[in-house]
Formats: C-alpha cells, structure tokens, sequence
C-alpha cells in the first residue's frame, strides 16, 4: 500500500519550516521558547527562528479571555460540570495563543520509505530528546541558586 506522504522531489532544498500554534497558561507561556532556545544545536532538535504571542489586528494579544468569567464574577455562575468533578477550577484557566516558528533539514516520519529507514528516524529523535533534557537540566543546575 502506498503511503499518503510522498518524499521530497530531487530540487528541494531539504528545509523546512515548522509552525506550531499553541494555547499556553498565561504563567508558563515563555517556557517552551526558552526549551528551543537552550537546545537549539543539539543533534535532531529544529533551529528555533522565533516564538511570539498572536495578536489582533489592533495589537492586541489572542486569548480565551472572553470565553471566561469577568473579573470577580462566581465562578460557579458560569461553570459546566460536564465531567462530574466536584466542581470549578479555584481560578480561571487563562490561555494565550503563540506560535513559535522552528527551522528543520529532516523529514517526518511519514517519509521513511523502508522499516530501516523508520527505525533509523526513530532512533535519530530519540537521541535527539535524550541530549536535549541532558541540556536543560545541566543548563537549569548552572542557573540554580
């Protein structure tokens, strides 16, 4: 059976630009930007070109905000127990929308034409995922008080 993904023809460059949109929490939105930045060389981690909240045509940042409760509102006036839970988060869960923009010379998974070709791949990000926690730990204990 042929696979959907075709590989890239002979005059391609091989680059490739990833765009990842995200929903971070408010408080912990700049932490996947500083992971790309701290692992930027390692081996199977795509360069990072830049990661920046989306904003309106009018500068303002994307978020959730107005699908959420206003500001000292009950939170029990607006919450859906869908699930069963006990009841409403203690806060609103603030989101904003970011995209953080990666450069990479490899190929997906989807590629691979052989099994060889795929455990190769397979065994390129693994690699690739163990140097990079490698890094932001040591980088994270230099940082440390």
């Amino acid at each position: 059976m042929d696979s959907p993904a075709s590989p890239p023809s002979p005059g391609d460059s091989g680059i490739k630009f990833i765009k990842k949109f995200v929903w971070h929490s408010k408080d912990v939105a700049h932490v996947e930007a500083n992971v790309f930045r701290l692992c930027k060389d390692d081996f199977g981690i795509p360069k990072h070109n830049y990661s920046a909240p989306m904003r309106d045509s009018y500068g303002v940042p994307i978020s959730n905000s107005i699908f959420l409760p206003p500001p000292g509102a009950r939170l029990e006036d607006y919450y859906w127990d869908v699930t069963g839970n006990s009841g409403p988060p203690p806060l609103p869960d603030h989101r904003e929308l970011w995209i953080h923009v990666t450069k990479s010379d490899a190929d997906g998974l989807t590629y691979a034409r052989t099994p060889l070709e795929l455990c190769m791949a397979i065994g390129h990000s693994m690699l690739g995922m163990h140097r990079s926690l490698r890094t932001i730990r040591s980088r994270l204990s230099e940082n440390a008080p």
